[in-house]
């Protein structure tokens, strides 16, 4: 039994000396300062923005969209980790701004097909 709770206890003792990986620690700021008037708070939204053609197809990057509460100004940020389109889908939208937005990127992919 003894032998039990020392493996126990230096499992412990280990797990305090190693390094956490990025998506344990790293987080994204909601309430980033604005760049465009310095408001403090804001949302966060997980995008797909259309990149430059790779081979003839367009290639798509996941983004996380920051939008600020006081003059809706939008900027993008990458994600914490490496993701790729298939595992994180685009953020649902919950504005009337965004759904605006989504339509107008749903018309660009229309025409690049």
């Amino acid at each position: 039994m003894i032998f039990y709770w020392l493996g126990k206890f230096f499992r412990r003792v280990a797990w305090l000396f190693r390094v956490p990986t990025s998506r344990q620690v790293a987080r994204i700021e909601a309430d980033v300062p604005c760049p465009a008037c310095g408001y403090c708070h804001g949302f966060l939204r997980t995008v797909h923005k259309l990149g430059g053609a790779l081979n003839g197809k367009p290639q798509v990057a996941v983004l996380v969209q920051h939008t600020c509460g006081a003059c809706a100004a939008r900027w993008y940020e990458k994600p914490v980790v490496e993701v790729t389109p298939g595992l994180v889908g685009p953020g649902i939208p919950r504005t009337e701004i965004e759904k605006y937005e989504d339509n107008l990127e749903r018309m660009g992919q229309q025409a690049v097909n």
